[in-house]
């Protein structure tokens, strides 16, 4: 995430250094990986950037999934976001879901939202786009991001063994 940014933060560029056994590679394999297993409409709209490309490209998502979910659930509440134009023009696979609700539950990231699905838990502290950075400025905040892209990775994965194993069966 951080390596194709152009502006990585210190910590990840060599000037923190973070342990091996648990620093960077260990969560790279089991986060980042799973990171890349969410589904969007990949099909290129009207000769446009695709979706995802925009959001891993916008400055102020920075390929963020929490900040990419609130722009998604922005749209669903007719709330203006970094993304709104691209999602705009990706308006037929959103009302796929016909609300945010639908969204989340289909693709089991309930554990990224609130119950009333209303709120999204963001993975650092977000106050608003124009004023908090998407990246994590220091290592303190590098790990709170980690350890919470991680906690929704292993518990979206527990979600998504436990519909297979009720809905496939034991084969699974």
């Amino acid at each position: 995430m951080y390596r194709k940014t152009g502006n990585s933060p210190n910590l990840v560029t060599g000037t923190i250094a973070l342990p091996t056994k648990q620093g960077n590679r260990g969560i790279s394999r089991h986060c980042f990986h799973n990171r890349r297993l969410y589904h969007f409409s990949c099909k290129q709209n009207k000769h446009e950037t695709s979706y995802q490309r925009h959001a891993w490209n916008a400055p102020k998502i920075k390929d963020r999934f929490d900040l990419t979910l609130e722009c998604i659930r922005r749209w669903y509440f007719h709330i203006d976001s970094p993304l709104s134009g691209c999602m705009e023009r990706y308006r037929d696979f959103f009302q796929l879901f016909t609300d945010f609700t639908g969204y989340v539950k289909f693709f089991m990231l309930n554990d990224l939202v609130s119950k009333d699905y209303k709120e999204v838990r963001y993975w650092l502290p977000l106050a608003d786009f124009c004023e908090t950075p998407p990246l994590p400025v220091d290592e303190v905040e590098y790990r709170q991001y980690m350890e919470n892209n991680c906690k929704f990775a292993k518990a979206r994965n527990e979600r998504i063994k436990k519909w297979a194993f009720e809905n496939l069966g034991e084969s699974v």
